[in-house]
């Protein structure tokens, strides 16, 4: 159980684990990877923002951690952004949780405006953290800042904040997002010329509909896995839960289509990039496909990779690695800071 970023365990034993793990690593974020039979020794893996997760192991109570690796070893605090929660106010009042990572060398806030990646989550029944998070450190990497927001709908938040995203996709979710966009601009953070929206599966929806909306501050959007037909997810994923988050395929389908971005196409006038996997069973790749016709239906500008084989995660490391190849040489082209 978390109540906001602070863990809550039920187990007392479990208590006394996390007290001491906060004691020898102050500030970090942390989960136990595997355990013994009798649960007497751990692996457990120690992370932080800038500092990629590393693993050791303890023998319960003895408070002594011996280190067994790391991923990405050669990155650490010296040569990574750093990340650090702020909140701001959607247009409706809505006190929004947010999370700003800045390329590695900046403070807390950029000397001048710089280009950003608005980066909305997945789910969107789910939620960011200040936690490390590679896409957002491979964004700093290039110069740009990022910003994670914990849009309505969120997890973590309350039942009535979650209720608040109940039939919002496209509209107050939407606005939202927006909404962090404005205020880094208002803030000093962000170029008003050079502000892009990036996400991965209902991530990527909501890029797509912030290409659709000329009111929005975007010079560019892309999307991985993401929806574009909202009649067609409600209706291959029957559900209760489906049905209140986004509404009835059928009683509710002018207004799924109002709110679909293969309908929209002819409003995006940003750049686009799509990335779909043709093994995805959670976004099926006709999505990305009938995105992409309507695109060019449309004669919109587009970047389109497709991953033979790829899951919904894209899991392969391979396809990862082009995928960032791409989607990098996209954002440099619109988002460069050479004038």
């Amino acid at each position: 159980v978390t109540a906001g970023d602070v863990p809550v365990f039920m187990s007392p034993d479990y208590q006394a684990i996390w007290d001491n793990i906060q004691a020898t690593f102050p500030n970090s974020r942390f989960g136990i990877s595997d355990r013994s039979y009798d649960e007497s020794t751990l692996i457990v893996s120690i992370e932080y923002p800038n500092n990629p997760p590393r693993y050791y192991v303890t023998q319960v109570g003895s408070g002594e951690y011996r280190e067994l690796g790391a991923e990405y070893p050669d990155l650490g605090p010296h040569n990574l952004g750093s990340m650090h929660r702020t909140v701001f106010e959607a247009r409706d009042g809505l006190p929004i949780e947010a999370f700003i990572t800045l390329p590695a060398g900046m403070a807390d806030r950029p000397d001048a405006p710089i280009p950003f990646l608005m980066m909305p989550h997945g789910g969107p029944a789910a939620r960011d953290y200040v936690q490390y998070d590679p896409l957002s450190q491979l964004l700093a990497s290039r110069g740009y800042g990022v910003l994670q927001m914990n849009f309505r709908g969120s997890d973590g938040y309350g039942r009535q904040f979650e209720a608040a995203g109940e039939g919002e996709w496209g509209r107050a979710m939407q606005d939202d997002i927006a909404d962090g966009a404005f205020w880094l601009i208002e803030n000093g953070y962000a170029d008003p010329d050079k502000i892009c929206i990036f996400g991965w599966s209902y991530g990527g929806y909501a890029a797509l509909m912030g290409a659709a909306r000329p009111q929005d501050p975007y010079i560019c959007a892309a999307s991985v896995a993401g929806v574009t037909d909202l009649q067609e997810i409600v209706r291959t994923n029957r559900s209760d839960i489906m049905a209140r988050r986004i509404g009835d395929a059928w009683r509710d389908r002018d207004e799924l289509r109002a709110h679909s971005p293969i309908y929209l196409a002819d409003q995006m006038e940003i750049p686009i990039f799509l990335a779909h996997g043709q093994a995805d069973t959670i976004v099926h790749v006709q999505h990305g496909i009938k995105m992409l016709q309507a695109l060019s239906k449309a004669g919109k500008e587009v970047d389109e990779v497709a991953f033979a084989l790829g899951d919904h995660s894209l899991s392969h490391s391979a396809y990862r690695q082009r995928l960032f190849v791409r989607l990098v040489a996209f954002l440099d082209e619109h988002l460069s800071q050479d004038e």
